[in-house]
């Protein structure tokens, strides 16, 4: 008696993932403000602000930094 084979189905090649490309992101450049005509780089304001620690606000009529208790660092 033979035995008989079992038909295997062909297999296919995986397809092919296709991947989205995403749009190259747009970089940043500096963001600099003006305060009574003197330039400010963000960074610095926050590398000043970094004395402070927490949230800090720029006052920009007096040139300075806050945080929530008062303390304050100049700007310029």
């Amino acid at each position: 008696m033979a035995i008989a084979k079992k038909a295997t189905a062909a297999k296919k090649p995986a397809a092919k993932k296709t991947t989205a490309k995403k749009p190259a992101a747009k970089k940043l450049g500096k963001i600099i403000v003006e305060i009574d005509g003197q330039q400010i780089d963000v960074k610095a304001i926050e590398k000043k602000a970094a004395k402070l620690g927490g949230d800090v606000y720029v006052v920009a009529s007096e040139k300075k930094i806050f945080d929530q208790d008062g303390n304050s660092v100049e700007l310029f």
